[in-house]
């Protein structure tokens, strides 16, 4: 990769911060086999602790370490961070946009052996900076064809329900013209007999009509 290659490092790898607020891998390189996961289950607490307690700057282990050993600061887990250092990562750096932490850089030692410097850290600070930025746009433009995809499930939806509301009433309309149709045709015809009638006591063909007072 561009980052082990510059820095000359044995192994980087990159966490993010899911939904549920647990770190996931998202790129590793140089990490055995499952090395890369298990190190970083269960550490969101305390890792955010560190960054935190850091005033959000990169932690470098080795400094870390040896101010512990000291008395000279006490880490929020101590195993953690032997647990960390024994693996050869050197330097942890946060992702965070504003004071969101995102996730974390997780950077081996160098193959030479030697410390990393002021220029390194200042350089992996700007890497990281920019890194987070880029996840952050990334999960915007994520959600957003998430919500279009959604949008065009609940539209299909919606069509298909329309749909079969006009089927509906189309079959009612035409319920109703039969119903007016029948009911048109069994009221003509005794009208049409009581015409007939009337027509014929009009002529006086059924004779006189005598009206009873």
């Amino acid at each position: 990769g561009i980052l082990t290659d510059a820095f000359h490092c044995e192994k980087i790898g990159v966490a993010l911060l899911g939904k549920k607020k647990k770190l996931y891998i998202a790129y590793e390189q140089g990490f055995k086999a499952g090395e890369a996961k298990r190190l970083a289950t269960g550490k969101e607490r305390i890792m955010s602790y560190e960054f935190k307690m850091s005033g959000g700057k990169a932690l470098v282990l080795d400094e870390m370490k040896t101010q512990y050993e000291n008395g000279e600061y006490k880490p929020f887990s101590p195993k953690t961070l032997y647990e960390l250092y024994e693996h050869d990562l050197a330097i942890i750096i946060p992702l965070k946009t504003k004071e969101n932490l995102t996730g974390l850089i997780a950077v081996g030692a160098k193959k030479s052996g030697d410390p990393y410097g002021s220029q390194d850290l200042r350089i992996l600070d700007i890497v990281a900076g920019q890194a987070a930025v880029a996840i952050e746009n990334a999960k915007y433009v994520e959600e957003i064809k998430r919500f279009s995809e959604t949008l065009k499930i609940e539209i299909k939806k919606a069509t298909a329900k329309l749909e079969k509301a006009n089927v509906e009433l189309k079959h009612m309309d035409d319920t109703k013209s039969e119903f007016i149709s029948i009911a048109s045709h069994q009221l003509r015809t005794p009208l049409t007999s009581i015409k007939g009638f009337i027509s014929m006591i009009n002529d006086g063909d059924l004779g006189a009509v005598c009206v009873s007072i």
